[in-house]
C-alpha cells in the first residue's frame, strides 16, 4: 500500500504546475472495521435441536442385556387435583430388534434408568412403541414429508453406536426404497451397533426416519424406516386403548399387537385411517354427548376387526363345549427351571404355573394373553412380582423387587396327573 501512494504522489507532482511551491500531500488510508461472524453448520443445528431427544434403550432377557437407541416422539399427561394438565409420561420409538421379547425394558437418560413398557412391537416392520411413565423426554419437532426428501440431500443420523450416547453422523440420501409397502431411506450416514432405533434427520433438523438395519458386507448400505409409520402406530394405539375397555373378557387377547396394526392401515369408510375416523366420532361425542351412539361406533369397529381376522364378533357368545373337552383345551400346567439372574445370590428353583386360558389366568391371577406372550403381575408383602412367559421360546422370566431381581429359564408341559 505505501509503494502504491508514493506512485500516486508522484503522478501529483508531475501534473500539477504548483506542485513544486507546494509541500507535500499526507494522505491517510482508514480501514473499515471488520466484524467475525461465526458459522453454524447443518449438522451443528440438528444436533442442538435433537440430540436431547434421542435416548439409550437397554432390554434384558435370560440371555443377558443388550443395548440400542430410541426417538422421543410425544409426551403424555395427566390432571391435577386442581384440573390443571401437566406433562407426565413420553411415548419412544425403537425397533423390535432392539426390545426383542425382553421382559425388563429401560431407558436410560443421562446415565439414570427409568422403566419402559413396550406398548407395541412389530418383528415385520422392525418397529416398538415404548410408554415410560414419569419420565418427560422433549419429544422431536416437525416430521418431514417424504415428498419433500430427495437423493443427494445431506441427512444426520443421532443414535448411541456401541453404547456412546448421542452421536451425530453425517452422510446423505443415497435413494428411496420401498418393501412390502413400506418405505425406507437408503443413506451413506453411518449405522453402527447400537445406532437401529435412533433418528435420521434432514439439514432443518425434521425427522424423516428410524434408523434400522444395515447391509453387512457393502459400504454405507444403510437404512431406516419413514418415521411417519411410527406416529400413525402411536395414534392407533391411543385408539386401541380405548377400544380395548368395551372387548369382552374372553376375547382380549385376540386385540393385541396385530389389531393396532389392523387399525393403523384399515381404511375407513370415508377413505381415511380408522384411527383417523375414532378420533372425529370421540369429537363428535363430546359435542352431542350421545354416548350409545358413540358406544355402537366402537362395537362397530371391534366386529369389522374379528371379521377381518375371521373370528366370530363380539356380539356371538363362543360355542359352549363339554367339561372335559373345555378342560383338555383350555387348562395346562407348565412346569419351569428357574435360575437366578446375575446381580442375585445364586438360586435354583422349579415352579408349576396352571394357565387356564377360558379365564385368562394363572394361578388364579388375571394375565393379558398375545400371541406371543403370557404375562401377569401381583404384589405380595409389599414387593411386586412380574410374570412373563414367552410362548415361541417357552420361557419365563421373573422380576421381583425394587432392584429388579430375576428368575428365568426353559418351561416344558406337564404330562399326565400333577398329583
Amino acid at each position: 500500500m505505501k509503494r502504491y501512494v508514493g506512485i500516486l504522489a508522484s503522478l501529483l507532482i508531475l501534473l500539477s504546475p504548483l506542485a513544486l511551491a507546494q509541500p507535500k500531500p499526507t494522505i491517510s488510508i482508514q480501514k473499515p472495521a471488520q466484524t467475525v461472524q461465526k458459522v453454524v453448520s447443518d449438522a451443528s443445528n440438528v444436533y442442538a435441536k435433537n440430540s436431547s431427544s434421542v435416548v439409550v434403550i437397554e432390554a434384558t432377557d435370560q440371555s443377558g442385556s443388550y443395548q440400542g437407541s430410541g426417538v422421543a416422539f410425544r409426551n403424555g399427561g395427566k390432571l391435577n387435583p386442581d384440573k390443571s394438565y401437566v406433562l407426565a409420561s413420553t411415548w419412544i420409538v425403537t425397533n423390535a430388534h432392539v426390545v426383542k421379547t425382553a421382559s425388563i425394558v429401560s431407558v436410560i437418560v443421562d446415565g439414570l434408568h427409568s422403566k419402559a413398557e413396550v406398548k407395541y412391537r412389530d418383528s415385520s416392520l422392525d418397529i416398538a412403541i415404548l410408554w415410560v411413565d414419569g419420565l418427560v423426554i422433549p419429544p422431536v419437532g416437525k416430521l418431514e414429508k417424504w415428498g419433500n426428501i430427495t437423493p443427494g440431500e445431506p441427512v444426520y443420523a443421532i443414535g448411541a453406536p456401541k453404547g456412546l450416547p448421542r452421536t451425530i453422523t453425517e452422510g446423505i440420501v443415497s435413494a428411496i426404497r420401498t418393501n412390502d409397502g413400506n418405505k425406507y431411506i437408503q443413506t451413506s450416514a453411518a449405522i453402527s451397533p447400537g445406532s437401529s432405533g435412533g433418528g435420521l434427520f434432514d439439514r432443518r433438523g425434521n425427522l424423516i426416519g428410524i434408523t434400522t438395519f444395515k447391509v453387512v458386507g457393502g459400504e454405507s448400505l444403510n437404512f431406516a424406516l419413514d418415521a411417519n409409520q411410527a406416529v400413525d402406530l402411536m395414534d392407533s394405539i391411543s385408539v386401541a386403548e380405548m377400544l380395548r375397555t368395551i372387548v369382552d373378557k374372553q376375547y382380549i387377547h385376540q386385540v393385541g399387537d396385530e389389531f393396532v396394526k389392523w387399525l393403523s392401515k384399515e381404511p375407513s369408510s370415508s377413505g381415511g385411517r380408522i384411527s383417523d375416523e375414532f378420533n372425529q366420532a370421540q369429537e363428535r361425542f363430546f359435542k352431542d354427548s350421545d354416548f350409545k351412539k358413540f358406544t355402537e361406533y366402537q362395537e362397530g369397529i371391534i366386529n369389522r376387526y374379528f371379521e377381518f381376522v375371521d373370528k366370530s364378533p363380539i356380539v356371538n357368545p363362543p360355542q359352549q363345549k363339554s367339561p372335559n373337552e373345555q378342560k383338555s383345551e383350555t387348562l395346562i400346567r407348565l412346569v419351569c427351571q428357574t435360575v437366578s439372574g446375575p446381580n442375585m445370590p445364586k438360586l435354583s428353583k422349579t415352579i408349576t404355573f396352571a394357565i387356564d386360558f377360558n379365564k385368562r389366568t394363572v394361578n388364579g391371577h388375571d394375565a393379558t394373553f398375545t400371541e406371543g406372550y403370557i404375562k401377569y403381575s401381583f404384589t405380595k408383602d409389599q414387593t411386586r412380582y412380574d410374570y412373563l412367559f414367552d410362548r415361541v421360546a417357552s420361557t419365563v422370566n421373573i422380576t421381583f423387587g425394587q432392584f429388579n431381581s430375576a428368575l428365568s429359564g426353559p418351561c416344558s408341559k406337564a404330562e399326565g396327573r400333577a398329583f
